[in-house]
């Protein structure tokens, strides 16, 4: 063979060669990036969330712990800039202010329990359960990426506009929520490495 007849074979080899990896390229996507962030979860992270009111025109800061256990337990405890804490298990939320406790069953809240499924599903990796509250988008790439929530339910929708996901690789890092009126939240979470 010559020289010549070598370069189209070589071409040929290189773009198989590309084809074939695109197969990965195809396979990210809102199922492939839950469940690599639920095999990278951490049982316990730190937040930092700022709360945005357009009528107060300044963040309402609070930091502190969540603790996530898979599959349906979810805690936050306010630590600083403010008090209490919200423990979401099961099919009911408990909140905890200036030691009282209070029980509020999910079914009670449509929104309360879409919130709740949006981010246990989300740390757990339970794209079924996310997909039947939400509809998903997911923009970016695998570096960088984010997965916007929109609720199916219209009565979901009268309070929570939206949920952004944001992240890095199989890292949650951001987590904003959009509600009517204005108000939006973003909680940052930090990991125990620093990242």
């Amino acid at each position: 063979m010559t020289t010549g007849a070598l370069k189209p074979l070589r071409s040929l080899t290189l773009l198989l060669g590309l084809l074939l990896a695109l197969p990965s390229v195809a396979e990210w996507g809102p199922k492939a990036l839950l469940a690599s962030l639920a095999e990278a979860v951490q049982p316990e992270l730190r937040f930092v969330e700022e709360r945005h009111d357009e009528l107060l025109g300044i963040p309402l800061r609070s930091e502190g712990r969540l603790e996530f256990r898979a599959p349906d337990y979810l805690a936050k405890t306010i630590e600083r800039g403010g008090d209490g804490s919200f423990v979401i298990e099961g099919d009911s939320l408990q909140v905890t202010r200036r030691g009282e406790l209070h029980q509020i069953p999910l079914d009670s809240h449509p929104a309360l329990r879409a919130l709740a499924t949006a981010l246990r599903a989300s740390l757990g990796g339970d794209y079924a359960a996310l997909a039947e509250q939400f509809a998903l988008e997911l923009r970016g790439e695998p570096a960088q990426w984010r997965l916007i929530l929109v609720p199916h339910q219209r009565e979901v929708r009268r309070l929570l506009e939206s949920l952004e996901l944001g992240g890095s690789d199989a890292r949650l890092l951001r987590i904003s929520a959009y509600e009517r009126g204005g108000q939006r939240s973003v909680t940052t979470l930090i990991y125990p490495d620093g990242d």
